[in-house]
């Protein structure tokens, strides 16, 4: 990284370190001219790597290309952060591994607690995760392999107590049910009786769209794996593939029009499904679902959102 200081400058980078601090003109830790704390200060650094076991069998370790945004606070005292410090803690970690992305930030947050002003710490960390999956094939020599990617996040907000959270965001497909009935009817108003014929060609055609929908799992005791959160979204989803030979492709139309819906169906079905997952020790535990639709037939996309904790769900739920 080019030549060394003392070859720059002719005198030694401590001896300069030493006269600044003895002058008191380490900028960050001076005085600001408005003596405000500041609750949030930090980066955002793509393209950081983190190793963690692998998220499914965990068996071997994955290298994930993440994007982290970290963040800390200031006292009213003090004039800034001390950059190259979040930037060495960084660099460290990434040589680690780490159980999961949720330990990672773990051990972000406290390093950057004791490295800077022991202020709450905020940290968040999000990577596409890419893995293979088996197809099979509709006869022998016909097997296919399918690289699909979902979402992976955790954070974790404060300081002696924080908030962790991790969530899983992956692509699915809905189709359109109002479609759907009102070609029914049409039939039925041009044709007469045709719910036997129904029943037999149904699903009925409808439009269809690619949605990304995400769950994030907040403050649990026990927070489920990649694979049980996956499998709940499996139950009640229908998640896209990118390898589909035609029979495949086939039944995922088929899976997406025989149970039709909008997004908004998607976001309750989900929240309805982890807390089933999470309702038996997870009382104060909040799950949030978002789903974004990215219609086929109109220039907008529709988006939903809902929060609920596991206990307000346990009241809802089983009325």
């Amino acid at each position: 990284m080019g030549k060394p200081f003392e070859h720059l400058f002719g005198v030694n980078a401590s001896d300069v370190i030493i006269r600044m601090d003895g002058a008191s003109d380490d900028i960050s830790l001076q005085a600001p001219r408005f003596v405000l704390p500041l609750q949030r200060v930090g980066m955002v650094r793509d393209n950081v790597p983190v190793n963690i076991t692998h998220p499914f069998d965990g068996q071997g370790v994955i290298c994930l290309n993440t994007r982290v945004s970290l963040s800390t606070g200031i006292p009213g005292n003090r004039r800034g952060l001390h950059m190259s410090r979040v930037g060495d803690l960084i660099a460290e970690a990434s040589s680690l591994g780490y159980g999961s992305l949720l330990e990672y930030i773990e051990t972000i947050a406290d390093k950057i607690r004791n490295s800077q002003y022991g202020e709450s710490a905020h940290v968040k960390v999000s990577a596409p995760f890419s893995f293979v999956s088996p197809v099979r094939g509709w006869k022998k020599g016909k097997d296919k392999l399918s690289l699909d990617t979902i979402w992976l996040s955790a954070s974790v907000d404060g300081t002696a107590t924080p908030n962790k959270s991790v969530g899983v965001a992956v692509d699915n497909m809905t189709a359109c049910p109002c479609v759907q009935q009102t070609y029914k009817h049409t039939l039925e108003e041009t044709k007469g009786d045709v719910r036997e014929a129904i029943l037999t060609v149904a699903p009925l055609l409808t439009h269809s769209q690619r949605c990304k929908t995400e769950v994030e799992i907040v403050n649990a005791i026990r927070f489920p794996s990649v694979r049980e959160i996956l499998d709940v979204l499996d139950g009640v989803l229908v998640r896209v593939q990118n390898t589909l030979p035609r029979e495949h492709e086939l039944a995922l139309v088929y899976r997406a029009h025989r149970d039709p819906q909008f997004v908004e169906d998607v976001v309750r079905s989900v929240m309805a499904g982890i807390f089933k997952l999470m309702k038996s020790d997870n009382q104060d535990t909040t799950i949030k679902v978002d789903s974004v639709g990215q219609e086929s037939i109109h220039g907008f996309d529709i988006h939903a959102a809902t929060s609920s904790t596991v206990s307000e769900l346990a009241r809802i739920l089983s009325d």
